[in-house]
């Protein structure tokens, strides 16, 4: 009894099952099995067959999923009749030939434009999808509107218009495998841009489906030259950029400018900040501890003043109470 008991309070660490090797551990019971050895060696045999079961179970499984990782990246929402709908509040369109193609006053000159954005995937075979893109601006009584179709290599996030022409890279989602520090290609033909994965899981932003864990890239390219239908161009390719952390799907910007899906217009830039505003892919809940922060800041003044207010009270009442008592021992 005394292997079976040595058996059963053995701790066995589980390693993932590569393509490399088998599992450490299953090597180690065999080691195992080799030197207890005894009378008990049937029942410790079944001990171990059970083990083997789980180990080799699960490994298979590890393995399974390892492969679909490494071999489908196109993201598991990404299917025709998604789509994303972004908003913001100023409404410059500015165009890659340095003019702009619409303009209304800020809320501070006393209106308010609305900025909107959206793409949707009309078609998906294989990795290339086909996708409406609408830009729609609107302010005092004026609507200015585009859209057109594109196709983007949902894997390498490579656009191209309607004839074929290479526009560029999007930025409207990237791959959640990316970790801080890893480098992401944005920009334009022949103009390209390298942001780096600055912060992962570290901080949220709100949204209209609540708070969301995201990732960050940022880029800065400097002045460089833009070129659009044969002529060139300076400008400086920058941005931040914000990614919900199990999707990957974009959710907030300091504008929209180094986008390939608006290069096919013309468009170098959209008025900052643009969040999302409407999708259909589901982003996952919202984080709750927020929340829970926000009522607790916003009631804070109140509990303060009520908590104050008890105290003083108390206070006053305890000395009353003690001033009666000094009279009273005083009459006595």
């Amino acid at each position: 009894m005394r292997h079976i008991k040595e058996f059963k309070n053995l701790r066995l660490k589980r390693s993932l099952v590569t393509i490399r090797g088998i599992d450490v551990v299953n090597v180690l019971v065999l080691m195992y099995i080799l030197f207890v050895g005894g009378k008990e060696m049937a029942r410790g045999m079944l001990w171990v067959a059970c083990f083997l079961f789980c180990f080799l179970s699960t490994s298979l499984i590890n393995l399974r999923v390892t492969i679909v990782l490494d071999l489908d990246t196109v993201p598991l929402w990404f299917r025709k009749g998604v789509y994303v709908e972004f908003r913001g509040r100023y409404s410059e369109v500015y165009a890659i030939n340095g003019s702009v193609l619409f303009c209304v006053p800020s809320a501070s000159e006393g209106e308010e434009g609305m900025t909107l954005f959206r793409w949707e995937c009309l078609k998906l075979n294989n990795s290339v999808a086909e996708i409406k893109i609408t830009v729609k601006v609107i302010g005092r009584g004026r609507v200015f509107e585009l859209s057109t179709r594109v196709f983007i290599d949902v894997e390498n996030r490579d656009v191209y218009s309607t004839d074929g022409k290479f526009c560029g890279k999007t930025m409207l989602w990237l791959p959640t495998s990316l970790e801080k520090g890893d480098h992401v290609i944005f920009g334009y033909p022949g103009c390209c841009v390298e942001g780096i994965v600055t912060e992962k899981g570290e901080h949220y932003i709100e949204t209209l489906y609540g708070y969301q864990k995201v990732f960050s890239v940022d880029f800065d390219s400097g002045l460089v030259n833009v070129t659009y239908r044969n002529k060139t161009y300076v400008h400086r390719l920058w941005n931040w950029l914000d990614y919900d952390l199990d999707t990957g799907v974009l959710l907030c910007m300091a504008g929209l400018r180094a986008e390939g899906t608006l290069y096919v217009f013309g468009i170098f830039s959209l008025p900052p900040v643009l969040t999302i505003y409407e999708t259909n892919i589901d982003i996952g809940p919202g984080l709750i501890w927020p929340r829970i922060l926000d009522f607790l800041l916003s009631t804070a003044p109140v509990i303060f003043f009520a908590f104050v207010f008890v105290f003083v009270y108390w206070q006053r009442k305890k000395k009353h109470k003690l001033i009666r008592t000094r009279r009273t021992k005083s009459k006595n």
